[in-house]
């Protein structure tokens, strides 16, 4: 997936794919820079790129107008910070840090899920489902809240097994 790049305006954290794109690239966008489109993309969004508005007199005492666009490193600051605070929640108990290392390993570290497999010493179809759960977790919409709290993974994967076994 080299050619895998979303602008700004692409960006969903409900797509697995993006999310995994935004781990892999967490670091140019925490150092507030947006990784480069490969050739034949361009950077479309455009208030990244656009020079500052020149102020303008206010209307009425009421109204204050924009006073420029935002900074360029906001968006991708904003976009790390979202991810960050998804992958906090990421724990729990022995397996949620188990899955958590295969997908740092695999999405951010860039390590190949056949080749994860074969240093675990487990099936492949187990690590690919792990990490796949992880994206899952991570991809929800907006936090998960269980009792009134951000749910962790952990109470994310216990709250899904019991409502499975209901229906």
């Amino acid at each position: 997936m080299p050619d895998l790049w979303f602008s700004y305006r692409e960006v969903a954290f409900s797509d697995p794919e993006c999310i995994a794109w935004i781990a892999g690239n967490i670091n140019i966008l925490e150092d507030g820079r947006w990784p480069q489109p490969p050739a034949g993309r361009r950077m479309t969004d455009g208030p990244i790129n656009l020079q500052p508005t020149e102020k303008s007199k206010p209307k009425n005492r009421h109204y204050e107008p924009v006073r420029g666009k935002e900074a360029p490193f906001t968006k991708p600051e904003g976009i790390a910070a979202e991810f960050r605070r998804r992958w906090e929640l990421v724990t729990g108990n022995d397996r949620a840090e188990k899955d958590r290392v295969l997908f740092e390993e695999h999405c951010m570290e860039g390590l190949a899920v056949d080749r994860l497999a074969r240093i675990r010493a487990c099936p492949y179809w187990v690590v690919d489902y792990r990490i796949k759960r992880v994206l899952k977790f991570l991809s929800g919409r907006g936090l998960h809240y269980i009792d009134g709290h951000p749910a962790t993974y952990a109470e994310w994967m216990g709250k899904r097994g019991k409502s499975g076994h209901n229906a």
